[in-house]
């Protein structure tokens, strides 16, 4: 699960993409390149030369580009670099990537065959030992990657055991046949198991480099990397520049000779830089802009549903939101339809629990509240606030965090205006840049933040697994045996039904613990340049530079 932070068309339109998406997703576990969508942007290119560069927006960081330790939109950048066994194919599903092929002699076995002509840009091979070393550097207690329950959360044979510290990495269920097949053993099975390998956490890494440069590694000069692009220059909180890796394995078919980041947390001035022909996609779209640019320029804007819910997360070991009656009179007096139809008219939907609708094998649950007026709510919400021991004379004091942007402090305000009008409560922000906020989270010193959940594979487990309480990116504190227990037993149910029935188990604890107050599922809206070809996105929001290219202007 990677959190990251925050679209339109009508309801109508929202679902017509949907069934568009779910139909792609249907064949996901097909590893057939034949199966890969047209692009989808088809218009009359605007760019005099073929120069075959682009920039992209990307709104932070990156924080880090160790795959291990990466989070909000550092996999962006992450995938251009490195390449898993598999990748997530234009429109949905899967396709192969250092893998070229797989095959399950059970269900808990999987035997990957790497490509003899994948290399990393060094010139050294990649192997089937590249992947073993990642793998147990991931769940290394020593590594402290905030993504080291990852493996256990898939199953991995002794993922959980090792994560603790009871068994060395060397039991980790993953080994090396020979140099180029890959044998992968799970505790139990695990229908999705394949859609999870899309994320960048399971990506190699390469060994030698890091034992020369230690921490860092990933320096412009020290990276080496398997993707379709290397790092070039690298100049913090301004630019990262990449060139295409000659390299490659499929270097012939990768058309772009590079691609630079920006890091822009301003959606107006990344709009003004678009405008003025700087970038050529953008990472969002100011919301006050939507209708006037569908107006102006229909061709360049994209809207789809992802897999994305914003949230608030609450920390549940801090005083006063320690109290599970205050953190849901706070989600009650929230009108989330003044959010999606007045705040950002986008085409977002208004959530009342943390996975989207259009997950994968989602049976839908809601709370009881989520159909009463929102007059009822707010009354609800002042009830349990008196029960907590708030009142006008002794109102409820908390701070809100939030990473500088226009869009989140546009956010923030909007939500304090509502509790304030409901509750007697006093908000105190803080803003701050993304690595403050990660210290301070990892200090515990907060009390709520804004934040986005967004799943890395198409299954709601890719969000809910986030609140076990061993999971490395559960950043609020919530520890719930019953919790852990109904997610748990989730990832061995093979059939959908079952499995749906404990998804749904697991969202209705959340509700009545509310360690995190879910806002609105999401639908990604961007501008993307005529002369750009290839763009087609997908729930999970991977989009791949190698798949892009610039098309010159016909003369």
């Amino acid at each position: 699960m990677n959190r990251h932070h925050a679209h339109e068309s009508s309801i109508q339109r929202y679902w017509l993409a949907l069934a568009c998406s779910l139909a792609l997703l249907s064949g996901c576990e097909r590893n057939d390149p034949s199966s890969l969508d047209q692009p989808h942007n088809t218009a009359e290119p605007d760019q005099p030369k073929n120069r075959q560069e682009l920039v992209r927006g990307n709104y932070s960081g990156p924080f880090s580009l160790d795959p291990h330790h990466a989070i909000g939109m550092d996999p962006n950048i992450i995938r251009d670099l490195f390449e898993g066994l598999v990748a997530a194919a234009p429109g949905g599903g899967i396709r192969a990537a250092a893998a070229s092929n797989w095959e399950m002699p059970d269900s808990k076995t999987y035997v990957f065959h790497l490509r003899p002509t994948a290399r990393w840009s060094n010139g050294d091979q990649v192997t089937a030992n590249d992947f073993v070393y990642s793998w147990q550097r991931l769940v290394d207690p020593a590594t402290a990657s905030p993504h080291g329950s990852y493996l256990s959360d898939i199953k991995v044979l002794n993922a959980a055991r090792i994560s603790r510290g009871e068994l060395p990495v060397e039991n980790l269920g993953i080994r090396a046949i020979d140099s180029h097949t890959l044998e992968i053993s799970l505790e139990s099975p695990v229908s999705y198991f394949l859609q999870t390998l899309v994320d960048s956490a399971t990506y190699p890494v390469h060994e030698e480099t890091i034992s020369r440069y230690g921490e860092s590694w990933t320096s412009a000069g020290n990276l080496v990397g398997n993707g379709a692009f290397t790092l070039d220059i690298w100049r913090i909180n301004e630019r990262v520049e990449l060139a295409r890796n000659p390299l490659y394995w499929d270097f012939s078919n990768v058309r772009l000779n590079r691609v630079t980041f920006l890091p822009i947390a301003s959606e107006s001035a990344e709009l003004n830089r678009y405008l003025a022909g700087e970038i050529d996609i953008t990472a969002g779209i100011p919301t006050s802009m939507i209708s006037s640019l569908r107006q102006e320029r229909h061709e360049e804007i994209v809207m789809y549903p992802t897999l994305q819910t914003k949230i608030l997360e609450i920390n549940t070991a801090k005083k006063p939101l320690d109290n599970v009656k205050v953190r849901r009179a706070l989600a009650l007096a929230i009108d989330r339809d003044l959010i999606t139809e007045k705040l950002w008219q986008r085409g977002d939907i208004p959530a009342y629990s943390l996975v989207p609708p259009n997950a994968s094998r989602r049976r839908l649950f809601t709370p009881d509240w989520s159909e009463w007026p929102q007059s009822r709510r707010e009354e609800e919400s002042r009830n349990l606030l008196t029960e907590a021991g708030y009142s006008k004379d002794s109102p409820l004091r908390f701070s809100f965090s939030y990473i500088s942007s226009s869009h989140n402090k546009k956010m923030a305000l909007a939500l304090a205006a509502m509790w304030q009008k409901a509750l007697p409560v006093e908000v105190d922000f803080k803003n701050t840049d993304g690595k403050a906020l990660m210290e301070d989270i990892k200090n515990g010193d907060f009390n709520l933040f804004s934040s986005g959940l967004h799943a890395t594979y198409n299954e709601p487990s890719g969000m809910l697994n986030g609140f076990l309480s061993t999971a490395g990116l559960n950043l609020t504190g919530f520890n719930n045996p019953d919790y852990d227990r109904v997610l748990q037993l989730s990832t061995g149910k093979q059939d959908t039904n079952d499995r749906q029935a404990q998804y749904a188990m697991a969202e209705q604890i959340l509700s009545e613990d509310m360690p995190a107050i879910p806002l609105y599922h999401k639908t990604e809206a961007v501008l993307v340049k005529p002369h750009v070809r290839g763009y087609e996105p997908n729930m999970i929001g991977h989009v791949y530079s190698r798949d892009l290219w610039v098309e010159p202007r016909q003369h």
